[in-house]
């Protein structure tokens, strides 16, 4: 069964020409944004960045692979006090959209390497499949 996820914010929006959209994953959206309240200039500048700029990739969002099995995860990382990330899979659609759905809060890392809980949390993310809402 698909999940459904909602735009909040484009590349547009930013005054880009890229089809780059930010989304939140409906199930987890309360803690998600919970969240982005709270970090809110530090959030927006990770995402707009992230949205407008040619690299996408970068210290503050960045692919979470480990294997084939998880190939379009990624994570938008705050370099808190926690090592507080925001795990995301990325979603291409046929007209060449590309979408970054923010799917798990993870409130703290606190290992360097991907422990046994990240890396089931990534394999979960990889293995979902989204309808997006505009």
């Amino acid at each position: 069964m698909k999940r459904k996820c909602i735009v909040i914010k484009s590349a547009k929006e930013y005054g880009s020409s890229y089809r780059r959209y930010l989304c939140v994953d409906e199930i987890n959206a309360d803690e998600i944004i919970q969240l982005i309240e709270k970090k809110r200039k530090r959030f927006w500048y990770i995402v707009e960045r992230t949205l407008t700029q040619s690299g996408i990739y970068w210290d503050c969002y960045g692919q979470e692979a480990m294997n084939d099995k998880s190939k379009g995860v990624s994570a938008i990382k705050f370099f808190d006090v926690d090592n507080t990330r925001i795990y995301c899979k990325e979603v291409s659609d046929d007209t060449g959209g590309f979408y970054i759905v923010c799917s798990i809060l993870l409130l703290s890392k606190k290992v360097q390497e991907n422990d046994q809980r990240i890396k089931e949390i990534i394999l979960k993310i990889a293995s979902y499949e989204y309808e997006i809402e505009q």
